[in-house]
């Protein structure tokens, strides 16, 4: 077996890529909605992308030490 960290490593940058293409795609489609006259619309949009960009930081953050428990 190979070392956990080697292990580790390997995890991450497989399914860094698919995450980073899938939250990029939807955060970009909400932070479209950004270009709206409707204000509603427009709050949406910006705290729909922000938090889709937020939540892909902390998965790369979090993820290795759920792994490693």
């Amino acid at each position: 077996m190979a070392p956990l960290a080697r292990r580790l490593r390997w995890t991450l940058l497989q399914s860094a890529r698919p995450l980073l293409i899938a939250d990029g795609t939807t955060a970009f489609s909400l932070l479209v909605n950004c270009v709206s006259p409707i204000v509603g619309v427009f709050q949406f949009g910006l705290c729909g992308g922000l938090l889709i960009c937020i939540n892909f930081a902390l998965v790369q953050c979090y993820m290795p030490a759920l792994l490693v428990l």
